[in-house]
């Protein structure tokens, strides 16, 4: 979570119920931040693995392939 997101988590959380809808939104909004977050990590992790099974299928001429 942002520290300006946490700046406002951590009184709230200490105010009480009364704060649990301010604290619901604030985690809904980090948890999508963090679920495009993992998309983008596992596109790159996608096109990591492509590019070691290509170096390792072809281990002789890898000049040949174009990191992306």
């Amino acid at each position: 979570m942002p520290p300006a997101d946490l700046r406002r988590y951590i009184p709230a959380a200490r105010s009480g119920p009364e704060t649990v809808q301010e604290r619901h939104a604030l985690l809904k909004v980090h948890e999508a931040r963090v679920r495009d977050q993992m998309r983008e990590l596992q596109r790159s992790l996608d096109v990591i693995t492509a590019e070691v099974q290509i170096y390792g299928s072809d281990r002789d001429r890898p000049s040949r392939h174009i990191l992306v």
